[in-house]
């Protein structure tokens, strides 16, 4: 793979096409509730090691935007049952199997860029008869690490090969079983031992393969979604109980400003009333002094 600048990749005609294919098909990413490798294989008996990077592909002899950086090329390139684990920055993302070897579960994860909004060399369409995983999974992590430049790594375990004796025909036939999906579906329950939930990338696992010990997990699912219900309804209860204190609160403020208001308004009226009667007594007082004065002048003019 050729190393190259972040920003220069992102600058590559083939990266600022594809973003419409990135809008349309990334999922969001999360680490909440998810694991580090480190733990979960440790809880596996360390049965993974990791086998490769996934890496930004800025070739422009090909128009897909991923690659691989693989650490071990023998057990990779290796036609075999494997079981697989992808990790963002240390963080599981994805449980998967495969029957066809490392290299070519990569082949087909790279199907994933063939999306309808991705165009041929010739400016048409791809059919977008890719498998929507593949597209979801393939768009998600190239958008990542265009974005924030994320580590992203494949983790592998090499399923051990397993023969039977059938009989086929009467004749005793020894066959190689295909045993992935068992493995795949043990460790995506031993996932959810852990954390409560599947990886963010996963799909269900095969149900055939869950024990007593998981579908206790499913119950207690059951009840942290009817207690997540009763808290969603608490909240709104509380929220509205809230709401209703506040319209009450701003009522009775509302009913005390009118209240003030009109006890303002008759203060001022029986201040107003009083001032006048005052004014209308000492009106009466001088009136009356005036009177007085006069009639004590006649008298005194009159003895004279």
């Amino acid at each position: 793979m050729v190393e190259t600048n972040h920003m220069s990749v992102t600058n590559i005609e083939k990266f600022i096409v594809g973003e419409e294919a990135r809008i349309k098909w990334c999922k969001p990413l999360t680490e909440e509730n998810s694991i580090q490798i480190d733990v979960f294989n440790g809880q596996c008996g360390n049965t993974f090691t990791k086998i490769a990077d996934i890496v930004l592909d800025p070739s422009p002899e090909r128009q897909s935007t991923l690659g691989i950086e693989t650490c071990n090329p023998a057990v990779w390139n290796q036609q075999m049952e494997h079981i697989y684990i992808i990790v963002r920055n240390g963080i599981i993302m994805k449980i998967g199997g495969t029957r066809d070897g490392m290299r070519g579960r990569w082949s087909s994860y790279n199907c994933g860029y063939y999306v309808p909004e991705r165009k041929k060399k010739d400016g048409t369409s791809y059919p977008g008869k890719m498998s929507v995983t593949n597209a979801y999974l393939y768009q998600t992590i190239e958008k990542d690490l265009l974005e924030t430049e994320s580590k992203w790594e494949f983790w592998s375990w090499p399923i051990p090969e397993l023969k039977i004796k059938v009989d086929i025909f009467g004749e005793e036939t020894e066959i190689i079983a295909q045993t992935f999906h068992a493995y795949e579906s043990k460790c995506i329950e031993k996932f959810r031992e852990i954390t409560g939930i599947i990886p963010l990338l996963c799909e269900n696992s095969d149900p055939n393969y869950k024990n007593k010990k998981n579908e206790e997990t499913e119950l207690e699912k059951q009840a942290r979604m009817e207690l997540k219900e009763a808290d969603r309804k608490a909240k709104m209860d509380l929220k509205e109980a809230d709401r209703k204190a506040k319209m009450d609160l701003k009522e009775a403020d509302r009913k005390a400003k009118m209240e003030s208001k009109e006890a303002d308004r008759k203060a001022k009226l029986e201040s107003k009333e009083a001032e006048k009667k005052i004014k209308n007594e000492i009106r009466e007082v001088l009136v009356a002094m005036k009177k007085t004065i006069i009639t004590n002048l006649q008298t005194t003019n009159e003895s004279l």
